[in-house]
């Protein structure tokens, strides 16, 4: 998902952010059949993606990666 960061529409905004969610489940969930076998217990184990951007027009001059804390990686 994007959203701008200039009060701009996404098609003429200079600045966006872009989210990406994924999976995360506690140390030793385990679920069979669409029944919960074992809620587990943390630390959470988070599925780890990768996420391509193409953007139409004009090419990113910049990207910042965050990590889980919105800190600069």
């Amino acid at each position: 998902m994007g959203v701008s960061l200039d009060d701009r529409p996404l098609s003429e905004s200079r600045r966006w952010l872009i989210q990406t969610m994924t999976e995360d489940r506690p140390y030793g969930f385990r679920a069979e059949g669409g029944t919960i076998q074992s809620l587990g217990a943390p630390p959470f184990g988070v599925r780890e993606i990768q996420v391509t951007l193409e953007p139409k027009g004009q090419p990113f001059r910049r990207a910042v990666i965050l990590d889980l804390n919105a800190y600069p990686r």
